[in-house]
């Protein structure tokens, strides 16, 4: 539906008149110019012009080509360069004849009072007449040939908008390269996580784009990729990216750009940001295989650590121990406090425990209030290795034995400091080759760890296998 506006100060009849002489003429618009047709148009034309003039203001407002001039430039668009100089000269006898004073007057003078005024008119419609024409027969020349051009342009350039839009939209990060490794086009994904302009990676070699700059060793790995890329080879790894003030883990992918004859014309890198993959496999690896509460190995990776640790001892021929401990009375605190009070002293020992061990150690977290602790690759021999032991398991036998002051939430008070005095009871047993069982270690350990709460809690006892 269309709705057209009309003028406040225009006479809606005048306006729907108007309308409709337009409506008329312009179907009749010849296909070959400057003939009848042409000059009845012109006439056509300048008569509503005229008509237009006589009701827009009086005669003698002046203005007499305030109207003509636009339908001079219509009837030369419509019949060509005589359809235009016949409406400039039908134009000039209207301005003499009826808006010179005095006015409808056929004096000749009245043609001398006008002459420098439509002298001008005339020569104006001449040059607008005369520039309308040559366009005219420029367009017959070149009429096909501009029309596939322009709609061979006008595909490509919508095709090239689509196009960007599609690739602006991705998550993914994509880059278009020449067969140099330039850039030559890049997508918003990067830019808006990085915080960089188009402007600061177009132009640049890939490798030396800002968020690969952090590492000498990732440009050297993107070098690599760039060249086998040119080969013809897609190369394909994770890498972390400068973005912003952070680092994110990308997995990131060159490949080459082939023409119709397999010929490399450039090279396309694409990259996923993985960081939320990342956090995933690592918040799945930290549920199956540490404790929530202690941030300590739990079972299931302990055995593992120990198969290792045996494997270890078997292939060095020195001595392990394995240590397992009991907090003493743990189950007081519980019901004096409360569990949170619990929870806060196991997370205390834990912290204690790994303080009191190397590096290559273990330190895991059983259950309840027991622990684990695996020492690796001791001594060639036995004494010296449980003496080397021994002297471990009284570090954490006297660590765990200080005072621990509790933050906890109270009842009555916002924040209350508990202290509490606490023992471990500790049963160790060394192995020296992997011909026992995992779970045979922890159940002897477990029985010397009985053994000490049996003399009397606050103990250390070794295993002795009954003979």
């Amino acid at each position: 539906m269309q709705v057209n506006a009309v003028p406040a100060r225009f006479p809606s009849f005048l306006y729907q008149f108007g309308q409709a002489i337009v409506g008329f003429v312009v179907p009749l618009a010849p296909e070959k110019r400057c003939g009848v047709h042409s000059y009845l148009i012109a006439i056509v034309l300048m008569g509503i012009a005229l008509f237009v003039r006589l009701a827009i203001a009086p005669v003698d407002a002046g203005l007499q080509f305030v109207t003509f001039f636009p339908a001079v430039t219509l009837a030369a668009i419509a019949g060509g360069l005589g359809a235009g100089l016949f409406a400039s000269l039908i134009g000039v006898v209207l301005a003499c004849y009826i808006f010179s004073a005095p006015y409808y007057s056929f004096a000749v003078n009245d043609v001398e009072t006008a002459l420098w005024s439509s002298l001008v008119f005339f020569t104006d419609g001449f040059i607008v007449s005369y520039a309308i024409e040559i366009m005219h027969r420029y367009r017959e020349r070149y009429a096909m040939e501009l029309q596939g051009e322009s709609e061979a342009h006008l595909a490509l350039v919508n095709s090239t908008r689509y196009l960007k839009r599609i690739l602006d939209n991705l998550f993914t990060y994509v880059a278009l390269l020449d067969t140099r490794g330039v850039v030559q086009e890049i997508n918003k994904a990067p830019l808006d996580q990085s915080g960089y302009l188009r402007e600061d990676i177009i132009g640049r070699y890939f490798h030396e784009a800002p968020w690969w700059s952090y590492d000498k060793t990732v440009q050297s790995q993107l070098l690599e990729a760039i060249e086998a890329a040119k080969q013809g080879l897609t190369t394909r790894y994770d890498v972390l990216v400068k973005m912003g003030a952070s680092l994110v883990p990308i997995d990131f992918q060159i490949s080459p750009v082939f023409d119709d004859s397999g010929k490399v014309i450039g090279l396309l890198p694409t990259a996923t940001d993985i960081s939320a993959r990342k956090a995933a496999e690592l918040e799945v690896h930290q549920l199956a295989f540490y404790d929530p509460l202690t941030n300590l190995p739990n079972r299931r990776l302990l055995n593992d650590r120990l198969s290792q640790t045996m494997a270890a001892s078997k292939r060095s021929g020195k001595f392990g121990a394995l240590l397992f401990l009991d907090l003493d009375n743990f189950k007081q605190i519980n019901d004096v406090h409360g569990h949170d009070a619990g929870d806060v002293l196991l997370v205390e020992a834990a912290d204690r425990l790994k303080r009191c061990v190397r590096e290559s150690d273990t330190v895991a977290r059983f259950g309840g209030d027991e622990f684990v602790v695996i020492l690796n690759e001791l001594d060639l021999s036995r004494d010296e290795s449980t003496a080397e032991a021994g002297k471990v398991a009284e570090k954490i036998r006297t660590a765990l034995s200080q005072p621990y002051l509790l933050a906890i939430q109270h009842e009555r008070r916002a924040d209350a400091n508990i202290e509490h005095h606490c023992s471990v009871s500790i049963g160790l047993v060394l192995f020296i080759n992997h011909e026992e069982t995992p779970d045979n270690l922890l159940k002897w350990a477990d029985v010397a760890m009985y053994q000490a709460k049996d003399a009397g809690r606050n103990k250390i006892q070794i295993y002795q296998p009954k003979t």
